[in-house]
């Protein structure tokens, strides 16, 4: 049996046109009108006016990763590429989402959409890590919202106007933010997450926030007004999927995140290095790299624990002490 990667391979062209054959959309008016303040005291709560400080979302939008989308002259994208080289045990949902860009630019619509994600994985395996590179090989702005200690749903769907730290929806404040109606934002511990019927749980507002139908026309309890989140890119982060209700697990494509070989050593030591340099504002050409005794243990380590977390945080150790030894870095 064919799963949904083996169609949409027989269904979508490799060859891809140079530009849509059909008038595209690159904007997106994210909140139609926000209802103002009802009063002079309730507009007394806010330095300003809320239809001011959130004017951004009732203006035409970006959607955002065109420039990411442009293929090679083999059809690939190598920013994806490279993140697949970067991480070869997350290599195949990599693909999936190369394939979701050739789509979009099948259908003529040159911005970054996909199908939201839910990675699954013990800790260390990446999980969140991933999804932070997607976002920079798609030229997206990100986000990531905590939930493990989430007792009700306001960091997710903000506060209610009345109340004199009203805000709008995680979501809605990220758009606001990043100037940017499809943002890719990461919701990690999506398993812990708490809450109850009398304060909210995060596992349904999330579940409004994807779910097509209503992200179109979700209602903002602090706007007072309709936001479309239908553009917003989501992955999702947990360590089991067990705790999370099946309506919501239904939304997302689920993706169990193994956790790395011991063959992925190397990839996954370039990666961690690169991500320290850039980290530390370290110039690009200078080589990052701890003695060889060192890089010895640190194989030993991975293949012991398979934890990314882990390798990071003992590269890191060891590198800033080859710094504050004097240690010179050479240039490549």
């Amino acid at each position: 049996m064919m799963d949904n990667a083996d169609i949409i391979d027989q269904i979508v062209p490799k060859a891809l046109p140079s530009r849509p054959t059909f008038e595209t959309v690159t904007r997106l008016q994210v909140c139609e009108r926000i209802e103002p303040e009802r009063s002079t005291i309730e507009a007394m709560r806010f330095e300003m006016p809320l239809t001011e400080r959130w004017s951004a979302l009732t203006e035409p939008l970006p959607l955002a990763g065109a420039t990411a989308m442009r293929p090679d002259a083999k059809g690939g994208f190598p920013a994806l590429d490279a993140v697949a080289a970067a991480m070869p045990w997350a290599a195949a949902l990599v693909a999936d989402v190369a394939r979701g860009v050739r789509l979009q630019l099948a259908l003529g619509r040159p911005w970054v959409q996909f199908e939201p994600v839910l990675l699954v994985g013990l800790p260390g395996v990446g999980k969140s890590w991933l999804a932070r590179r997607l976002a920079d090989a798609l030229h997206l702005p990100s986000a990531v919202l905590e939930l493990g200690n989430a007792s009700d749903d306001r960091q997710l769907s903000g506060t209610a106007r009345g109340w004199s730290n009203a805000q709008p929806a995680w979501p809605v404040v990220t758009i606001a933010a990043t100037r940017c109606a499809n943002p890719l934002l990461v919701v990690d511990e999506i398993d812990k997450a708490g809450g109850s019927a009398q304060h909210g749980r995060p596992h349904h507002a999330l579940l409004s926030m994807i779910e097509p139908g209503s992200a179109k026309r979700w209602p903002d309890p602090c706007l007072l007004g309709a936001c479309d989140l239908s553009a917003v890119n989501w992955v999702a982060c947990a360590n089991t999927i067990d705790p999370i209700p099946t309506a919501l697990r239904s939304r997302f494509r689920v993706v169990e995140l193994a956790p790395p070989d011991p063959t992925h050593f190397d990839a996954a030591l370039a990666s961690v290095l690169g991500d320290l340099a850039a980290r530390w504002d370290l110039p690009a050409n200078l080589y990052l790299m701890p003695p060889l005794r060192a890089v010895r243990l640190l194989r030993r380590q991975f293949a012991d624990h398979r934890s990314i977390r882990l390798l990071s945080r003992h590269a890191t150790a060891i590198v800033g002490a080859m710094l504050t030894d004097g240690a010179i870095l050479t240039r490549q």
